[in-house]
């Protein structure tokens, strides 16, 4: 959906949600309460390939933002999630400025990237589609951190994800997330990239959170459908049982 790339690439605030339980009902409830774009996990869930194709097509056809986050590094899976349409490419556990290199030539086709006229990304025409998904990298340790600049010299990832409970464990502050050090340093590390006009991302789980980088982030997740169908019912269920 070209329209949620140009707003991202604007600047404008999106909020959107994690999704963790694989069911194009749930995604088109998801839907429908408004949210920008849907975060289909990979990673910490049973979401494989054929269900983020279809939950893509279906985020596809009511203008709202796919965005896929596989597992880890690999030129496979950035690639098939290229193929199946996803808006963004969502790409966790990077450790290295190696890595950061190599996503360029998993998404091009004059290098690395293999091609097929029969995929969703080329609207099965078997035309090169010239738009292709943004990226999005986790900051989720200190190393990372530490090779910020380095890593915007390439200027080939388009959002910066910040994982605060993976960069309070790598700080040996394992869940510190509100750590004034900690804080400081991802503060420094989202003005930078915001200085190169590039995206900013993090994730909260109440709305007050917000107020931490609000100067600083536009791409925003909304906690995730478990947590917030856990929380939801189970604040129901003692208030029924109060009465």
């Amino acid at each position: 959906m070209h329209k949620f790339r140009e707003i991202i690439k604007k600047g404008d605030r999106v909020i959107g949600i994690w999704q963790t339980i694989p069911s194009i009902q749930l995604c088109h409830t998801l839907i429908r309460s408004g949210v920008d774009f849907i975060i289909f996990d990979m990673e910490h869930s049973v979401f494989d390939f054929k269900n983020a194709l279809e939950h893509c097509l279906l985020c596809r056809a009511n203008n709202v933002g796919a965005v896929v986050r596989i597992s880890h590094f690999d030129k496979q899976l950035i690639s098939l999630a290229y193929d199946i349409g996803a808006d963004v490419i969502q790409i966790p556990n990077i450790k290295t400025l190696e890595e950061v290199r190599g996503i360029s030539k998993y998404t091009t086709y004059e290098l690395e990237k293999g091609y097929s006229p029969f995929t969703v990304s080329e609207d099965y025409t078997g035309v090169k589609n010239k738009i292709t998904p943004l990226i999005s990298i986790h900051i989720e340790n200190k190393e990372i951190m530490n090779r910020l600049d380095a890593i915007l010299d390439l200027n080939n990832v388009d959002i910066f994800f910040f994982g605060l409970f993976d960069i309070s464990r790598s700080y040996n502050m394992l869940g510190d997330v509100r750590n004034k050090a900690i804080l400081k340093d991802v503060r420094e590390c989202m003005q930078k990239i915001k200085g190169r006009d590039k995206t900013v991302g993090f994730i909260i789980n109440n709305v007050n959170d917000i107020a931490d980088f609000k100067e600083f982030g536009t791409y925003i997740t909304y906690s995730s459908d478990v947590f917030l169908l856990k929380k939801t019912l189970s604040n129901i269920i003692i208030e029924l049982k109060s009465i």
